[in-house]
């Protein structure tokens, strides 16, 4: 079973979805910055979520990890003691607005609710509203950098990341759309969850204005790092050096003048001798060179008699190859037109059998588009639509990438269907799967590589990635379901809520005093008659 699969969502960010035995499908986000790589949420910790990111999204060189928590419920924290592990690991970082909460894993995580177990990890820094990470540590810029904002309404220690970065708000589990938004665990609170949405939605007016910010990539970080000038400790170690050597010049300098005085009179009488023996030779140069001469002159006329006799050798075999070489020539090109005449009406009949040969292996036409479309697994899925009485061309997610997740067991695929149908859009996304991939091959479309590049390797960065505009807006990374919500679903929320106070919304299920009120899109499990 295929325990993650990811997306990517923008430039720098990740999304990953774990197909957690517990049927919550968390969302987990990784952000890749110049010094390190941001992990939002570490899912329930039940397969290896440090290594799927590892080997898919931070390769090498491989950036250190530094975890943020939005909450402590067991789906967001399972992963974070595998993380802890790696190497130059940066810590967890998780809210301290209520640390007595936080540090009660056991109980406040959910974990015994669920029937599983968290392994504890140790929080490196609490986080307040307002903390700043950067992405790019020797060049803190707001536009490169990920603020924190204090959210509590879910638990009381949630809170919510905004990358001035790339616009995206990671909310967390206080917004997400097709599933319950839960109200009803411990700590929750009504009346701080209205006061987050506020808050949220006057954040977002703030921040909506300003630009993206840019990451410096991995070219320029090099070619800083290789022109960064010399500390000052160097500079000084260099000046003390120069001071050494004046200082040990100077005093050595009369020593050295008494024996530069003794060496040139020895030098005198060296270049005098040297003199003398270089006229001597130079006058042996001479008579030698004369004798040389008479010698070449009686060769030289030798040699000019004999290569008279050549040059007529040479040239009466020249003339004679070249009138050979053009009788050749002419008889090779009237056996190659011969050739060609009959080359050609013997091509023109094998083209014509040929032709018939493929017409008739073709078949009719739409026996071969049955073959082309056939699927490995096609009873499979005739028998899902079967049973859920689905058409395989009308569904909005990949059936492909469904069975993939569900390890091609059926029960299981029905078992997502129906807890889980309307977030399937965003689990297994249209067009993900690998059969979808070879479908859109065999249309003549070019699969994935319309829209990616091959990403520089270096800083950590995964090879492929897709390109991406600038964002225009701020977008909800939500902790389930869906990874690029409008902002406006907070306006929906609010509307909800104040349908539920008013008494005009009557609950759609009812369990122990808290029931669950829906206006299509979002659902509330709170209390029956909150007070805020």
């Amino acid at each position: 079973m295929n325990r993650y699969h990811h997306e990517q969502i923008s430039k720098h960010t990740y999304k990953i979805v774990e197909n957690d035995p517990y049927g919550q499908y968390p969302f987990l986000y990784a952000i890749m910055g110049v010094d390190k790589c941001v992990v939002i949420d570490t899912g329930t910790g039940i397969g290896d979520f440090a290594g799927y990111v590892d080997a898919n999204i931070n390769k090498e060189p491989r950036l250190p990890y530094l975890v943020i928590n939005t909450h402590v419920h067991f789906d967001h924290v399972g992963g974070n003691h595998k993380f802890a592990a790696r190497k130059g690991f940066r810590g967890v970082h998780m809210s301290g607005a209520d640390k007595r909460f936080s540090l009660n894993l056991d109980i406040n995580s959910l974990c015994m609710a669920h029937n599983c177990t968290v392994k504890h990890y140790k929080v490196d820094k609490w986080l307040k509203e307002g903390d700043t990470i950067y992405l790019d540590d020797s060049k803190q810029e707001r536009g490169t950098s990920l603020e924190i904002i204090e959210t509590p309404g879910h638990t009381p220690d949630s809170i919510a990341i905004y990358s001035h970065l790339e616009k995206l708000l990671f909310v967390g589990d206080n917004i997400y759309p097709y599933t319950v938004i839960h109200l009803d665990c411990i700590g929750s609170n009504v009346k701080s969850y209205v006061d987050t949405l506020k808050k949220l939605q006057a954040y977002i007016i703030k921040v909506e204005k300003d630009e993206p910010g840019k990451l410096r990539s991995p070219e320029e970080v090099e070619k800083s790092l290789l022109c960064q000038p010399c500390d000052d400790e160097e500079e000084e170690k260099g000046n003390g050096d120069a001071e050494a050597k004046i200082d040990s010049s100077s005093s050595t300098g009369e020593v050295e003048s008494k024996e530069e005085q003794s060496n040139e009179k020895d030098d005198e009488e060296n270049h005098r001798k040297d003199a003398i023996a270089n006229k001597e030779e130079k006058n042996d140069d001479r008579n030698s060179n004369e004798t040389n001469n008479k010698q070449c002159a009686t060769k030289g006329e030798n040699k000019n008699s004999k290569s008279a006799h050549d040059e007529d050798d040479t040239r009466s075999c020249i003339d004679n190859s070249q009138a050979e070489s053009s009788i050749n020539n002419k008889n090779k090109k009237e056996n190659n037109g011969q050739k060609g005449k009959e080359g050609g009406v013997s091509s023109n009949s094998n083209n014509k059998q040929r032709d018939q040969q493929e017409e008739k292996s073709k078949g009719p036409p739409a026996a071969a588009a049955v073959l082309q479309e056939q699927h490995p697994h096609q009873k499979l899925i005739d028998d899902f639509c079967q049973l859920t009485g689905q058409n395989v061309e009308a569904l909005n997610f990949s059936i492909d990438s469904l069975m993939q997740i569900s390890n091609y067991n059926v029960n299981e695929m029905l078992d997502m269907f129906f807890t889980n149908g309307a977030a399937l859009s965003q689990i297994c996304p249209p067009n993900s799967g690998p059969q979808d991939n070879r479908q859109r091959k065999s249309e003549g479309k070019n699969s994935n590589n319309s829209d990616l590049v091959v990403a520089a390797r270096g800083g950590g960065r995964a090879e492929v990635k897709k390109e991406f505009k600038a964002p225009e807006g701020v977008r909800l990374c939500c902790g389930h379901v869906e990874a690029a919500l409008d902002p406006k679903s907070i306006e929906q929320l609010l509307a909800l809520l104040e349908a539920v106070k008013a008494g005009a919304l009557y609950p759609s299920h009812v369990d122990s005093g808290y029931g669950e009120f829906t206006n299509g899109t979002y659902s509330l499990m709170m209390k029956l008659k909150p007070k805020w």
